[in-house]
């Protein structure tokens, strides 16, 4: 061969540019410590939640009663039907926020007939505010009989159930 038939335009690939390229030093020890990782946040952000949630239900509770007790504490003492009419509403309210109950929504005749209807309660607290409710509304469905009943004596007996229902 002739020096003109042999190329010298010819490429050789130099064998020191494959030490440039990057090398994975890839450590086993970063996936465990990235899996704990994840772990951790995973339980703190469960013990965090299910404490949160053990807190609700009795400060749901507590804020449940004190605005029913400001209610029944500023009635307006006029009438017996508007009294047993505002009466029934905030014990309702109370137990709708408390126990998350449908009586806001429900007669006096469907809250009593209910089977489960106060189940948190003590018989004698569920046999009260039945016969509580039924009072209610007789007062408000029935002819006016203030003498038997004044509103003063109903917004008094009205506290005094709050307060066992909430105590129970």
């Amino acid at each position: 061969m002739t020096s003109e038939s042999k190329n010298s335009f010819e490429l050789v690939e130099n064998r020191d540019a494959i030490n440039l390229l990057p090398t994975e030093n890839f450590e086993i020890w970063w996936v465990f410590a990235f899996g704990a990782g994840i772990g951790l946040l995973a339980l703190i952000i469960f013990l965090w939640c299910s404490r949160k949630s053990k807190k609700q239900p009795d400060q749901t509770a507590k804020l449940a009663y004190q605005e029913a007790m400001n209610e029944l504490s500023s009635l307006e003492i006029n009438e017996s039907k508007r009294v047993a009419i505002q009466v029934s509403l905030i014990i309702r309210r109370y137990l709708a926020k408390r126990l998350d109950e449908p009586a806001l929504y429900e007669t006096h005749e469907e809250f009593v007939s209910r089977h489960d209807a106060l189940a948190s309660f003590s018989e004698d607290t569920k046999l009260e505010v039945s016969d509580f409710f039924s009072r209610l509304a007789a007062m408000k469905y029935g002819p006016d009989d203030s003498e038997t009943s004044g509103p003063e004596t109903l917004g008094r007996k009205a506290i005094d159930l709050m307060e066992r229902m909430h105590a129970s």
